[in-house]
């Protein structure tokens, strides 16, 4: 035991003057937090060379000491590492999949679609006969299908149907949900998670989509499946295609943009011939009754959509009325939407049945009422439970309903029973034309309310710092919410301070898994809706295109970097005053471009004059001190 203590206690002093070294030379090397304004600052990664230079004969000594405990205490040591880690962008990934080949373990089998199967899924025969049979055919590369029709027509439903189908053998499933570039890359790079793949873990995402796409091609002897759900274009998913492998690969889609690419399969209405079809035997089926006739006519009635009918069902199931009483439903609440004058994007069948069903919802318990209204504000698939936590931000009585869980289950299975919202797992999903069908029906005032509620909700729980990686997976999940409520509330002009706020922490998220163009999009929303909000000159616009330069820089667009640290540097000086530490950021960042731009002379001035700002300020000993001073170190070499 004595010497266990000796080895944690010589483990743990030499990873303090590791550690210790290593922040205070790249404490900013990766944009990292360092002030409340969560903005980035950045060092030059040269002067990293220029420190080890100078202080080699510390790190040869600290070399040996780091042998001897690999050499005895190997084990325990690189499990210290992998707890203490901070990952940074010179990161050597190909070292680090070298030395933990020999712990990976795949699984003989994984199945990760978050929704259930559909009990009452009836027909599409022809499409799932074509998907079966490129199932089980052997190929050395994956057919690729594309499942395309207007939104309502279940096109997700037959991806779903197929997937659970056992026939299929497929031993991997993964299911993607591809509307935003962010959320597919997230959704992706879990694949290695899934499968513990080297490198999984790392900032490089590029490589990590390059290991998991190798994975599929080369070293999976069993078959997959990948299903794209609700992708936009296919530029954002060429990036994650496997040119080979035993695979299938399914898009879900609105847009016809897949011809070359996929084949094609066009996903209309049910089919329906008289008293006879698909519509008809989906009716039946969902509510157990007999009826075939007053189905056939209130099939009919709803255009065979079916989504309509899904809804129609669950509602006749829950209430026990017959088809014929349902239709005098329908036809009246029809009467009454149309009269209000609204233009619908949706098929009317789908705003009518959602009409009858809300009001049901709202006799039975009202908070479930408003809880659809919240979640129409939230990007449409796996919503977390725990969102609902920042119960402070609802309005009642959802306010005082989530603080309590067993009413909470209770709003839940109300909207699942009318198949409103889908719940599994502690997660949420709700059809994006339902989304809208909500939406419309509210006042302008209560958009806003609910949009309001829904953008504070995900700002409190997206609380991102690069530091720590703990946040890491949790922003991931977070982040097509964040884009969706962000959405919402710039449309509607609310909350516009808490809107900028959010997505200048989506950016510097984006930034960190170096999805640059994603990450410069959303920061430069954030510092559009901050100038309009606070003006030009506010301190908090300067933060927001400190970040925004930043990621310009990485992206090479050194005049456009340039321009914002000047623009932040001017708003700070007048602020703040010539000597801020703030002050002192922005020149250090300056610096940096000017450097990149062969204005040596420049950045020398820039280091200068930083340095002394935070020696002044912070100490020769500061992390932030020495930074500049290796910055200006190696400048002057």
């Amino acid at each position: 035991m004595n010497r266990r203590i000796g080895w944690a206690f010589a483990t743990f002093l030499l990873f303090f003057l590791l550690i210790s070294t290593a922040l205070s030379v790249n404490e900013s090397s990766n944009s990292s937090a360092i002030n409340s304004s969560n903005e980035s600052f950045l060092t030059s990664f040269d002067d990293i060379y220029g420190w080890l230079k100078d202080n080699s004969e510390v790190l040869q000594s600290l070399a040996v000491l780091a042998g001897l405990i690999l050499y005895i205490k190997r084990s325990w040591l690189m499990h210290l590492f992998k707890r203490s880690h901070v990952p940074e962008k010179n990161l050597n990934s190909e070292s680090l999949i070298d030395d933990s080949e020999s712990n990976i373990k795949i699984p003989e089998g994984l199945f990760r679609v978050a929704m259930r199967p559909n009990p009452s899924f009836t027909g599409r025969e022809t499409f799932l006969k074509v998907l079966n049979e490129s199932a089980i055919q052997k190929t050395n590369h994956p057919k690729i299908f594309a499942l395309v029709g207007n939104g309502g027509m279940g096109k997700t439903q037959i991806a779903l149907q197929h997937a659970y189908d056992p026939n299929n053998d497929f031993k991997y499933i993964w299911w993607l949900r591809s509307e935003e570039p962010a959320t597919l890359l997230e959704d992706y790079i879990s694949i290695a998670r899934d499968l513990s793949l080297p490198g999984w873990d790392l900032r490089d995402t590029d490589q990590t989509v390059a290991t998991v796409k190798n994975w599929l091609a080369k070293e999976c002897d069993s078959r997959w499946l990948l299903v794209f759900d609700n992708a936009q274009k296919r530029g954002d998913l060429e990036r994650y295609i496997p040119v080979a492998g035993s695979g299938q690969i399914i898009i879900t889609s609105r847009l016809s943009v897949w011809d070359g690419f996929a084949q094609l399969m066009e996903v209309g209405v049910f089919q329906r011939d008289k008293m006879e079809g698909e519509s008809v035997d989906f009716l039946l089926k969902r509510t157990g009754k007999k009826d075939r006739e007053g189905a056939a006519d209130l099939a009919a009635e709803l255009g065979d959509l079916p989504l309509a009918l899904e809804q129609t069902g669950a509602y006749i199931k829950e209430s026990g009325i017959s088809f014929a009483d349902y239709l005098v439903r329908l036809k009246e609440n029809r009467r009454e939407l149309l009269s209000k004058g609204k233009p619908l994007s949706y098929p009317d069948s789908v705003a009518t049945t959602w009409e009858i069903s809300f009001k049901a919802v709202q006799e039975a318990i009202p908070a479930a009422g408003d809880l659809l209204n919240l979640l129409a504000f939230l990007a449409p698939d796996a919503i977390p439970r725990s969102l609902l936590d920042g119960a402070e931000h609802l309005p009642e009585p959802l306010s005082t309903c989530v603080r309590n869980s067993g009413r909470l289950d209770d709003c839940i299975a109300l909207l699942n029973r009318y198949s409103l919202i889908g719940a599994t797992d502690n997660l949420f999903s709700i059809h994006r034309l339902v989304q809208a069908v909500v939406q419309d029906r509210l006042s302008p005032e209560d958009q806003r309310i609910w949009a309001e509620s829904a953008l504070k909700m995900v700002n409190d729980a997206f609380s991102f710092s690069q530091l720590d990686e703990g946040t890491w997976e949790k922003c991931s999940k977070l982040s097509s919410h964040a884009l969706s409520a962000s959405e919402h509330s710039e449309r509607l002009e609310v909350s516009q301070q808490e809107t900028a706020v959010l997505l200048n922490s989506l950016g510097n998220y984006l930034h960190n898994r170096m999805e640059l163009a994603s990450a410069r999009a959303v920061l430069e929303r954030a510092l559009a809706i901050d100038e309009k909000a606070l003006g030009p000159e506010h301190t908090s616009v300067a933060s927001i295109a400190n970040n925004l330069g930043t990621v310009l820089q990485d992206q090479g667009d050194l005049e456009g970097a340039k321009e914002c640290f000047q623009r932040a540097l001017a708003i700070d000086e007048k602020a703040f005053g010539p000597e801020h530490t703030k002050v002192a950021i922005r020149v250090n960042n300056l610096g940096l471009v000017l450097k990149d731009q062969g204005d040596l002379e420049g950045a020398k001035e820039c280091y200068q004059r930083a340095l002394a700002i935070f020696e002044k300020r912070l100490g020769k000993d500061h992390s932030n001190t020495v930074t500049v001073r290796n910055n200006l170190r190696k400048q002057q070499k």
